[in-house]
């Protein structure tokens, strides 16, 4: 059928090759892949896959392709052993790495480790929604937003777990479940001592020590201290009364909506 094959389609240009062959830049889904390519094209034993983001092949610079036709990655991470081209790349990937959260919104308790993720966060403030879903008409501040939203329209999850199987639509989703396998919990909450294996639940839990809540029902004014808290508050408070369950899901999709159905009503 032409959604099945749409389905395809769509799969083919969402799955995830996070791992580049470094003599040609051909990009693979997992190591066994690039491992056979190196084998069997360039006639030279496997060696560590580069992971991360890359630029095309056509606007890297002259001094970067000089670095990787020679393989020179001696950049390396002393934490997690991630090896880079340059110098200034490490000391950016080490952001990653500290406690410190330094850029912070002004319109929300948000705290992100670069500038540029704090700009892109700041677009969810203006209420202005510039791409539509083609499928349900769904508004999204960002791009990406609604890549991932088309997503889950066709049931496409391309990030998938190698230990267990599960699958998710985000690349951060498979990152946050992956901490259930290895059992790593790198956050502490300074009150109470208990540890996180995500930083967004460790500031959520903090909420509960010091008494904010930042999250506010904009229908009845109540505030709860995390996001969960305030989803569950409506649904059940909109399930209860007269305007049905119908409206809880309209919540989660169009709010907008939800606020004009309760003025009617």
């Amino acid at each position: 059928s032409r959604s099945s094959t749409l389905k395809d389609h769509l799969h083919m240009h969402f799955i995830p090759k996070p791992f580049a062959c470094r003599q040609c830049e051909l990009q693979f889904q997992n190591e066994r892949e690039l491992r056979k390519h190196q084998t069997k094209t360039h006639s030279e034993p496997f060696e560590a896959s580069f992971r991360g983001k890359k630029k095309p092949l056509q606007q890297r610079s002259l001094r970067d392709l000089e670095l990787m036709n020679g393989n020179a990655r001696s950049h390396e991470c002393a934490t997690c052993g991630k090896s880079f081209l340059r110098s200034s790349s490490l000391r950016t990937h080490m952001i990653v790495h500290t406690a410190d959260s330094p850029y912070a919104c002004d319109l929300c308790p948000a705290k992100f480790k670069r500038s540029s993720v704090l700009k892109t966060h700041k677009l969810t403030h203006t209420g202005v929604r510039r791409f539509e879903c083609d499928i349900c008409k769904h508004r999204f501040h960002l791009k990406g937003a609604l890549k991932h939203h088309v997503l889950a329209h066709y049931g496409i999850r391309p990030y998938k777990c190698e230990d267990c199987g599960k699958c998710y639509r985000r690349s951060w989703g498979l990152k946050v479940h992956r901490y259930r396998h290895t059992g790593i919990k790198q956050f502490e909450c300074d009150f109470c001592k208990l540890r996180f294996s995500v930083k967004t639940k460790l500031a959520n839990h903090i909420y509960t020590h010091i008494g904010e809540k930042p999250y506010k029902c904009d229908i009845c004014g109540r505030q709860y201290g995390e996001r969960y808290q305030l989803k569950a508050h409506r649904c059940t408070a909109l399930s209860d009364n007269s305007l049905g369950r119908k409206a809880a899901q309209i919540l989660f999709f169009q709010p907008r909506l939800l606020k004009n159905l309760i003025k009617v009503n």
